[in-house]
């Protein structure tokens, strides 16, 4: 059936939205607004021209431009109205996103189809920057939790507000002989975990006040008892507009240990350097200096006579 020209009147041509008017087969196109989105410069380039003639053969959807538009054009006319998100082609053959609102309404005693266009370029945009932004930040944090677990430093991470751990990695449970359950809900506090009380109360006071501490020399107990000297960095994160600490540990304990060692043998080294770097032997009327050389592979004593014996006559 062929509908009859009609003529729509928009409220202003400076509307934003384009407001046509159609049959279930054609389009009545009518004012300034509908070709400036779609970039004509005549009302004659669409007037006539069913929506598939200005859209790209297929939806995103994958569904074709035609098949969709029969179905949303149906769907109006049984109904009262339909909304949908659509792709169309402007002047240059480009594609443009579309918000359509169709809206079933009698005119001049026939059945037509109202249908008010907007151009979502901006609103498509912004959510592709969202999407890709999203997928941005699952990937990151992928790579975070496979660092964080993988991580042979110790690495945990707390609320703020009541220290409580929220997540710990598998070195940290190691280290402590504990397993998640036994650690997570809990707070350092609760586990006995500083030997010290007020270093502890200490180094989180320093923490909100600078946001970042950087290898904290501190000594921890695990849950065997044994106290160990780690170094701790920390920082203040946002998780879910929520502060927390990440905390990174670093068991210096054995290191200490050698540094100790080394230190003694050292003062051991200069000790006996004083005692023992010349000492005389007297002998068979002879003077010797002995050497003593403090660390060789085998000990040796190197003897220097200082004078000549006398032969002594024989009886």
């Amino acid at each position: 059936m062929r509908a009859p020209g009609l003529q729509y009147t928009l409220i202003s041509e400076e509307i934003l939205s384009a407001v046509c008017p159609h049959a279930a087969n054609k389009t009545f196109l009518d004012r300034l607004s509908t070709l400036r989105m779609l970039g004509f410069t005549t009302a004659d380039e669409v007037l006539g021209r069913h929506p598939k003639d200005t859209s790209p053969p297929f939806q995103p959807s994958g569904e074709s431009s035609e098949s969709a538009s029969r179905h949303h054009i149906a769907e109006c006319m049984e109904k009262g109205s339909a909304r949908f998100d659509w792709v169309g082609l402007n002047a240059r053959g480009e594609q443009v996103p579309f918000e359509v609102i169709l809206t079933r309404v009698e005119l001049g005693g026939r059945r037509v189809i109202q249908a008010v266009i907007n151009d979502i370029s901006e609103r498509k945009k912004a959510e592709a920057q969202l999407r890709a932004s999203e997928a941005r930040l699952r990937e990151s944090e992928a790579r975070f939790s496979t660092a964080f677990h993988a991580s042979p430093v110790l690495i945990t991470v707390a609320r703020l507000k009541d220290k409580e751990f929220v997540e710990v990695n598998e070195a940290f449970l190691s280290w402590m002989g504990l397993e998640r359950a036994e650690i997570v809900g809990r707070n350092s506090e609760e586990l006995d975990l500083w030997a010290n009380l007020d270093e502890r109360k200490g180094f989180f006071a320093e923490l909100q006040r600078t946001r970042s501490l950087r290898n904290i020399e501190s000594q921890l107990r695990r849950r065997d008892g044994a106290i160990r000297t780690v170094l701790i960095s920390a920082n203040i994160i946002e998780i879910n507009g929520d502060p927390h600490v990440l905390g990174f540990g670093l068991d210096i304990t054995e290191s200490k240990r050698a540094e100790a060692e080394l230190q003694k043998a050292l003062a051991t080294e200069r000790e006996l350097s004083q005692l023992i770097q010349f000492e005389s032997i007297e002998g068979q009327g002879s003077t010797f200096t002995v050497r003593l050389p403090l660390f060789p592979p085998t000990p040796t004593l190197t003897l220097t006579p200082t004078h000549q014996a006398l032969d002594k006559p024989e009886s």
